[in-house]
């Protein structure tokens, strides 16, 4: 485990070697664990030469088996200059305070999310503040403000808070967000969406590191459990909260958390075996990312950027090429049908998916059915929208462009 979780740190550097990190606390005990251990163990910022890397600092007050497991997992070494708080501008659709140490420079920003849900919402944002004050850290408390949807609030409220936590590190030169997505968490992910009937995309759960909005996600903690950082919490005499939402029912992660002992108990179907089945389908996703990329590649050359579009995630804009290719032009996307139906078929459906979440600026690629339909209705001439998108196909050539601009064929040269 100290190999790999070595190896997690020493890519992640390699990408993006001077990025500032934030790490992401709700004050709940995976969390407020997380902003511990980074405290403890220091930086996961890895020396030039990649090396030699051993466990720095201890993890206080551990006991137990598990705890001491949790130290194996994390690991540190040489710590980089430290960070300086930077002056924070306003946020649309929230509010930025800065709690913390004023001039006194620190290793990580803390980011706390006060959605304003709950009464207590104001106190686990002090607790969080105050924690991260006794570690030397910075906190900044993001609020998100406005009006709240009565539906689809646990969805609303995932995307204000990548939202605001974006906005913060773009605006504070912050390139990477730690998050404490951990193995419960991955379980529920791969199960939620096997019952929406996903593909190997959604069935890979979520991967250790991720972009959005020009901002990296790392998650170091996915093969923890949240049993065993919830015992380090206390292990620890860490304080954190307990969300009362998470016993709320009407939410399907919710139920699958209350019932996912019924696999293992009536069925034999360990977490274990869960995970591992995760980590295949996973490889294979990122065997069939690798195509998608090449295909892409051929979608973005030799034209000039497109304008950007709002909320669009971490890729390259949409360029074009040659008469001959595949061609992007003004975000709009044309190409002949063979291009993409000569495709193995789950390759097919990946493409389309990627081509219409980038010129759509959608967070998520649309849902697999939907997808799947789009597919059926290009064999033919056609006109539709899709995830704020205008998809057409006149004769052998397709066209994917924004929705509300215009999709004849003869305007785009």
């Amino acid at each position: 485990m100290n190999k790999k979780f070595s190896d997690f740190l020493a890519d992640l550097r390699a990408r993006t070697p001077n990025a500032k990190i934030a790490v992401a606390v709700s004050g709940g005990a995976d969390s407020m664990a997380l902003m511990h251990l980074c405290a403890k163990t220091g930086s996961v910022a890895c020396p030039p030469s990649w090396g030699g890397l051993s466990a720095a600092g201890g993890l206080g007050g551990a006991s137990s088996d598990k705890i001491k497991n949790i130290k194996n997992k994390i690991l540190a070494a040489e710590a980089p200059p430290r960070l300086a708080m930077l002056a924070t501008p306003p946020l649309k659709g929230g509010e930025a305070t800065e709690l913390g140490l004023g001039a006194t420079q620190t290793k990580f920003i803390i980011l706390h999310v006060d959605h304003g849900l709950r009464p207590t919402s104001a106190n686990d944002a002090k607790l969080v503040a105050d924690a991260a004050k006794k570690l030397g850290m910075n906190c900044a408390v993001l609020k998100w403000t406005g009006k709240k949807p009565k539906t689809g609030l646990e969805a609303a409220a995932r995307e204000a808070r990548y939202k605001l936590m974006t906005e913060y590190c773009r605006a504070n030169d912050i390139g990477i967000i730690l998050t404490a997505h951990q193995a419960d968490d991955q379980i529920e992910t791969f199960l939620m969406n096997l019952g929406r009937g996903s593909g190997i995309y959604g069935l890979g759960a979520m991967r250790p590191v991720t972009s959005r909005d020009g901002i990296i996600l790392a998650r170091p903690l996915l093969d923890i459990s949240r049993d065993e950082l919830t015992e380090y919490c206390r292990a620890n005499k860490i304080k954190f909260v307990n969300d009362e939402m998470n016993d709320v029912m009407d939410f399907a992660r919710v139920r699958i958390r209350k019932n996912r002992h019924l696999l293992r108990d009536q069925l034999g179907i360990t977490d274990a075996r869960i995970l591992t089945a995760i980590e295949s389908v996973g490889r294979a996703r990122d065997a069939m990312e690798s195509k998608v990329e090449d295909l892409m590649k051929k979608i973005q050359e030799n034209v000039e950027e497109a304008p950007p579009r709002p909320a669009t995630p971490a890729t390259p804009p949409l360029l074009g090429g040659d008469a001959c290719a595949p061609a992007a032009k003004n975000g709009k996307a044309i190409f002949q049908a063979s291009f993409l139906f000569d495709l193995p078929e789950e390759i097919r459906l990946k493409l389309l998916s990627r081509l219409i979440q980038e010129i759509g600026g959608l967070p998520y690629p649309p849902r697999l059915e939907k997808i799947q339909l789009a597919l059926e209705k290009l064999k033919r001439d056609t006109i539709f929208t899709i995830g704020h998108c205008s998809c057409r196909r006149m004769g052998e050539k397709i066209l994917i462009a924004p929705e509300g601009t215009s999709i004849s064929f003869r305007k785009i040269k």
